[in-house]
């Protein structure tokens, strides 16, 4: 069968990708959904922190400082973001307020968009760009949004 009659062929076949809809997310509970981010993200830090100074000693802790634990700190921050939005659009935070996060046209986030999503998350005064317009800015240049979702995945 040639790739012009085979409507499974890499090349022709539609990606079939389902469209989630829902309404746009609250500012306030968006507020919400990034405190619970920001206190998940502590915790994971915390808890690396107390396993590397438990694994290697205090001192081996008291010598993992500055520029290293930074790199380590947007590291997991990445990790955080990308792993939980590329898989289900949900974070820890987004589960406990019921959103989730969508392309503009509705589709679940790419890895490539998740991590521009993310990018956008370390621009200066970016936590408060919810107070300057109507979306954070991490949503209107990754072309993404929050919206609510009732369902478990």
């Amino acid at each position: 069968m040639s790739v012009e009659h085979n409507p499974n062929a890499a090349d022709t076949a539609p990606v079939q990708r389902e469209r989630i809809s829902g309404e746009i997310a609250s500012a306030t509970r968006r507020f919400w959904t990034f405190v619970a981010d920001q206190v998940a993200i502590w915790i994971g830090l915390l808890t690396l922190q107390i396993g590397y100074g438990v694994a290697y000693g205090i001192d081996a802790l008291e010598a993992l400082n500055g520029i290293k634990w930074w790199g380590i700190c947007i590291a997991f921050y990445f990790l955080y973001y990308v792993s939980f939005e590329a898989i289900s659009g949900r974070t820890i935070g987004k589960i406990l307020t019921g959103t989730r996060v969508v392309t503009t046209s509705g589709l679940a986030l790419s890895i490539p968009t998740t991590f521009v999503r993310t990018l956008c998350r370390l621009l200066p005064f970016e936590p408060m760009s919810f107070s300057l317009g109507e979306t954070w800015w991490h949503d209107s240049l990754s072309r993404t949004q929050v919206v609510r979702s009732h369902s478990t995945t």
